[in-house]
């Protein structure tokens, strides 16, 4: 049950960050790539560019910011789409879809922080707080992957589990039947 809501759990960034694209929540840094995006007077990227000084009170536009939600849209539907995949082939071993969204999208997430403006939670020095939660999610996606694996694989020394083991190098279930011991 878990795997299944895993597997459709980056949907919802999808959804939330086209609100922030139309808000201007999360915004990115300012940069001169030619995707930028400028918001108007009074917006959130506005306030934060006037407050510091980056831009005149009577300015009609932000600076030109990295459309942070766009990537975070697009990485989403990429980690989406991955997931599905890794779910359709990896259903009936509990845990492995769910460990695999925690991985992904920890990691992806954590290095699109970088182009995230401090002012709305990027990181200034150090880490920011999403990325030491994207830490967390790698971290649990880890142990849990690791658990999964070491349970499908072996129960003793010299021993295997009848059922299914887990082709780490193929990310293929292979069914196998265990008459050793």
């Amino acid at each position: 049950c878990l795997d299944v809501a895993a597997s459709c759990a980056a949907l919802a960034p999808v959804i939330g960050r086209f609100a922030c694209l139309l808000n201007g929540d999360d915004f990115g840094t300012p940069t001169s790539v030619p995707w930028a995006v400028s918001y108007p007077r009074g917006s959130l990227p506005f306030l934060a560019h006037m407050r510091a000084g980056l831009v005149a009170p009577d300015a009609l536009h932000s600076l030109p910011v990295h459309p942070f939600q766009v990537y975070l849209i697009v990485n989403a539907l990429l980690v989406f789409l991955m997931v599905s995949y890794i779910w359709r082939r990896a259903r009936g071993v509990g845990g492995v879809t769910t460990g695999a969204y925690l991985i992904l999208y920890g990691v992806t997430r954590f290095g699109w922080e970088f182009v995230r403006d401090p002012s709305v939670g990027g990181a200034t020095r150090g880490l920011s707080v999403s990325q030491l939660m994207c830490l967390t999610m790698l971290g649990g996606g880890v142990v849990l992957l690791s658990s999964v694996l070491i349970r499908a694989v072996s129960i003793g020394p010299g021993r295997r589990q009848p059922g299914r083991v887990i082709d780490v190098s193929s990310a293929r279930i292979l069914q196998s039947r265990a008459n050793e011991g």
